[in-house]
């Protein structure tokens, strides 16, 4: 999914199925706000990669070669930004 318009109608999407779910507290509407939250998430992790290079660091990082300063942004988002992401949602991390 490279198209971010069609993210922004999913994430629409997704926001009614809460507010609908928020009104009739079934578990078959959790259930469908759990499926659309899971399908939303990889879908965003999708087009989050589709901008962002990472394949072109692993050589470079192998080889010993030296990073451009866009290169040393992009390993940043990847390391810093997956580890701010399972500190913020990680319920079990003091575990």
């Amino acid at each position: 999914m490279d198209d971010l318009p069609e993210l922004g109608k999913e994430i629409q999407q997704t926001v009614g199925t809460a507010s609908r779910c928020r009104e009739a507290e079934t578990s078959d509407n959790y259930g469908a706000i759990g499926e659309q939250i899971d399908e939303l998430e990889s879908h965003a992790r999708e087009a989050v990669q589709s901008k962002v290079d990472f394949a072109s660091l692993l050589p470079k990082l192998k080889a010993g070669k030296p990073l451009t300063p866009s290169d040393l942004k992009t390993l940043e988002l990847l390391i810093v930004g997956d580890a701010e992401y399972f500190l913020k949602y990680e319920t079990e991390f003091d575990h």
